[in-house]
Order: C-alpha cells, then structure tokens, then sequence
C-alpha cells in the first residue's frame, strides 16, 4: 500500500527500511505518523509486508518472513521512536522510492561503514 503527503523542498528528506514483529505491532507505529483518516503526515509510506526470502524452481515462496517490512521517505528526520524498528539490507532492498537509491544508500553507509556497498573507489 502506497500513501504519500505533500513535501516541504525546503528540508531534507531521509529514506529508511523498517522491520515490526507483524502488521498490529506495525498499527501501533503507524497512528504516530498518520492523521485520524490514516493519511500520511510529512511522509511517504509503502507497506511491503512479509517479504519472501527464498523461492522454489516454480517461484513460489518457500520461506517467508514473519517480520512487517514498511518502507518511509521522511520529510525531515525520522521520528525517534521507530529507531529499534530501523533495518539496513542490501541496497536498496526489494523496493525503492524512485530516484532516492543514493538517499539509501547514504544511511545505509553511515551505519554499515564496512560493507562493499560503501567502500566505492574513485
């Protein structure tokens, strides 16, 4: 599911992968950022949900998570609150708001300083 809200250009904005123990764990994070009809507030949210981890040689999902995957594009900072829930896989991961994959891959970076993914030679 894909809600977005409109942004204010003027602050920067921060994309970040999350991960809750499932969907009602995630309700509870999500009535922080949403007004009392469910719109995002100064964010865009995507409702990945259980991603599948492995497949069969026919594609269908052999191993699926038990973890909620959202993926939000702040329009400023995160809320602190959501910092337990904040992941880093690969990026950019099974889903990608268009045209932010180095937005990603900055925070992935600041918090993976190791990986292959951030030691790029100029």
């Amino acid at each position: 599911m894909f809600q977005t809200t409109k942004y204010n250009n003027s602050i920067m904005a921060t994309f970040t992968k999350y991960e809750f123990t499932n969907q009602k764990d995630w309700a509870t994070y999500k009535a922080q950022i949403t007004d009392t009809d469910g719109n995002p507030i100064d964010c865009a949210i995507v409702e990945i949900g259980n991603i599948c981890l492995a497949t069969d040689t026919e594609g269908n999902c052999t191993d699926l998570s038990p973890l909620y995957a959202v993926d939000i594009l702040w329009n400023a900072e995160p809320l602190e609150s959501f910092t337990t829930k904040e992941v880093f896989p690969d990026p950019c991961g099974i889903h990608v708001f268009s045209g932010c994959e180095d937005m990603y891959l900055k925070r992935f970076c600041q918090f993976n300083h190791d990986s292959p993914f951030c030691n790029l030679e100029t």
